[in-house]
C-alpha cells in the first residue's frame, strides 16, 4: 500500500517587528562592521552566480573605526524618528523619472528609502539602510539608487537592492540579502533529499528555504538589470552581484565548528549557531552549551536579542544576564505561540570595544524551537 507524501507544513506568520527605537550610532556602525566583513553564506564559483565583493570598494585599507563610525553617524542622522524637512524631502526625492543616470542627492548619497517611514523596521530594510549610508564614508562608489522599482504594465517586476557607480565608470547592480537558516541532518523522514542539498536548509517560520533563496535571487532579482525595461531606463553594461550574508544553524552534534560543511556550495568560514528543541536545552547545563558553541570561556548568562541585534555580536552588562530560570520562563512565553527564539550566550571574556567597553561578549548563538518543530521541519525538507 503506497502511503502519501507528508504535507507541506504551512509557514508561521511573519516576526512581528521590533518596537521603534531611535537610531543608534554605535549599533549602527557596529552592524555595518559585520555586514561588510563576515564571511557571506555562499562559496565563491557557485554556477551563474557572481558574488559581490564590498572590500574591493574600501576607500582605506584596512577599514578603519572612523570610517564605520561616520557611516553610523549618517544613518542615525537620515533615519532619525524627526529629521528636518530638508531632510526627508531629499530622502523621498524618486529618481522613477529620470530618464538618465541621476545625480547623487545630499542624503543616504542618493538612495532612495526603501518605503516609506513606517514605526519599525524589519532586519532586511534595515541592513539595506545600512549599506546605503557606506556609500561614500565606507566605500567609494556612487550611490545611484537603492531600492529602484522596476514597472512594467502597471505592476513592480521587481527592485534593485543597490544600482553604483565605481570611480572608473564601472556599473554594478547589487543585490543583497541577510537570512538565517536550520540544517536538517538526514532522517527517516528526509532520506530522499541528497545529503548536501540547500534545501536542508530551512526557514525558522517553515516557509522560506536556502535553496529556493538563492534561485530567486540568480534567476530574478539579478536579471533585473539586464532586462530591456531596465535598460532603457539605466542603459546597459551593468554587472550584478550578490551579497548574501546571515547565519546557519545545526543541531547538536552537527555544528560546523566540529563537523565538515554540508555542502560545498557554501563558504567554509560562514558564521554559524546551535538549534535545539525545547527538550534538548533543558538536558544541557551551561558548560554543554558552551561546548556545542566551541567557546574557550565558560557561559556566564544569557539574553535574548531583538530581532535588530541579529547582525553583530552582542554585549551586555552583568545585570543585564539572564539566569537559566530567567531564561526559562522568557523561553516558554516565546515558544507559546510556535515560533523558535533565538537566545545569545555570554561568556567572561570582558569586551574593549568603543561603546562596549566592560561588557561581556557573545559566545555564541542558540535557536531554540518547539519540541514538535524538526517533524515539520522535515516534511519542508521533502515539499
Amino acid at each position: 500500500m503506497s502511503t502519501a507524501p507528508a504535507a507541506v507544513p504551512a509557514p508561521l506568520p511573519p516576526d512581528p517587528p521590533d518596537p521603534p527605537d531611535p537610531p543608534d550610532p554605535t549599533q549602527a556602525a557596529a552592524d555595518l562592521d559585520w555586514l561588510l566583513h563576515a564571511p557571506a553564506l555562499l562559496a565563491a564559483g557557485v554556477p551563474n552566480l557572481s558574488l559581490a565583493d564590498p572590500a574591493a570598494l574600501y576607500r582605506v585599507h584596512p577599514l578603519t573605526a572612523k570610517a564605520l563610525a561616520e557611516a553610523g553617524r549618517e544613518y542615525a542622522r537620515v533615519w532619525s524618528p524627526v529629521p528636518p524637512r530638508d531632510h526627508m524631502a531629499a530622502a523621498l526625492t524618486s529618481v522613477s523619472s529620470v530618464s538618465s543616470v541621476p545625480p547623487a542627492s545630499p542624503t543616504l548619497n542618493g538612495a532612495r528609502p526603501p518605503g516609506p517611514r513606517t514605526p519599525a523596521l524589519r532586519l532586511g530594510r534595515y541592513a539595506e539602510r545600512l549599506l546605503a549610508a557606506a556609500f561614500g564614508p565606507v566605500l567609494d562608489a556612487r550611490l545611484l539608487a537603492a531600492g529602484w522599482p522596476l514597472r512594467a504594465g502597471g505592476s513592480t517586476i521587481g527592485e534593485c537592492d543597490f544600482l553604483f557607480e565605481t570611480p572608473d565608470g564601472a556599473k554594478q547592480h547589487w543585490e543583497m540579502a541577510v537570512k538565517f537558516y536550520l540544517w536538517q541532518p538526514p532522517t527517516a523522514g528526509n532520506r530522499a533529499v541528497p545529503a548536501d542539498a540547500l534545501s536542508r536548509f530551512v526557514g525558522a517560520g517553515l516557509g522560506d528555504r536556502l535553496d529556493r533563496k538563492v534561485a530567486h535571487l540568480r534567476e530574478h532579482q539579478l536579471t533585473l538589470s539586464s532586462r530591456a525595461d531596465f535598460i532603457a531606463h539605466w542603459g546597459g553594461g551593468w554587472r550584478a552581484a550578490l551579497l548574501l550574508k546571515g547565519r546557519l544553524f545545526y543541531p547538536p552534534g552537527h555544528h560546523a565548528a566540529r563537523a565538515p560543511v554540508p555542502s560545498s556550495t557554501l563558504s567554509l568560514d560562514h558564521p554559524r549557531g546551535v538549534w535545539m528543541t525545547r527538550g534538548a536545552w533543558h538536558a544541557r547545563d551551561d558548560a554543554a552549551v558552551a561546548g556545542e558553541l566551541g567557546s574557550t570561556g565558560p557561559v556566564v548568562g544569557y539574553c535574548l536579542p531583538a530581532r535588530r541585534e541579529w547582525l553583530a555580536p552582542v554585549t551586555r552588562d552583568m545585570n543585564e544576564l539572564l539566569a537559566r530560570a530567567d531564561l526559562d520562563a522568557a523561553l516558554d512565553r516565546g515558544l507559546a505561540g510556535g515560533r523558535p527564539v533565538l537566545l545569545a550566550a555570554l561568556t567572561d571574556e570582558i569586551a574593549l570595544l568603543p561603546g562596549a567597553m566592560g561588557r561581556y561578549v557573545e559566545a555564541g548563538r542558540v535557536l531554540i524551537v518547539p519540541d514538535d518543530w524538526p517533524a515539520r521541519a522535515a516534511a519542508a525538507v521533502n515539499g
